[in-house]
């Protein structure tokens, strides 16, 4: 959908930005009439964006009645935040690895995991 549909990508883009900063929290209807207006696009780019947010999992089915942004249960935020404080560990970790590596505690650990992966190698 990217360059061979333009108005849709603008509109995914647009709404997935609304989305993922608040700005339409979870529970809010998205009606594709209301979407083409805002936008100054027919219904069909608001389909295709639609879908996509749909298969992205940012907006579901709300029965007979359109779509809404998707909620979030206790388990999505918990996996969330524990990705989070995994992508930060690893960031810091990343970040300082430079300098971790020229202290001496760290080059005497290098120096021991080399005796030792030398001693199995033989």
């Amino acid at each position: 959908m990217s360059e061979a549909n333009p108005a849709a990508t603008r509109v995914y883009d647009e709404l997935r930005r609304q989305i993922m900063t608040w700005q339409l929290p979870p529970g809010t209807a998205l009606r594709e009439v209301q979407i083409a207006g805002e936008f100054g696009v027919s219904r069909t780019p608001v389909s295709h964006a639609i879908q996509r947010l749909r298969a992205d999992g940012l907006i579901e089915p709300r029965g007979r009645r359109g779509v809404e942004v998707s909620r979030w249960n206790q388990r999505d935020l918990e996996d969330t935040y524990r990705l989070r404080a995994n992508l930060e560990a690893w960031a810091a970790t990343y970040a300082a690895g430079p300098w971790l590596e020229r202290t001496p505690v760290c080059r005497s650990r290098t120096r021991m995991e080399l005796l030792t992966s030398d001693r199995r190698l033989s």
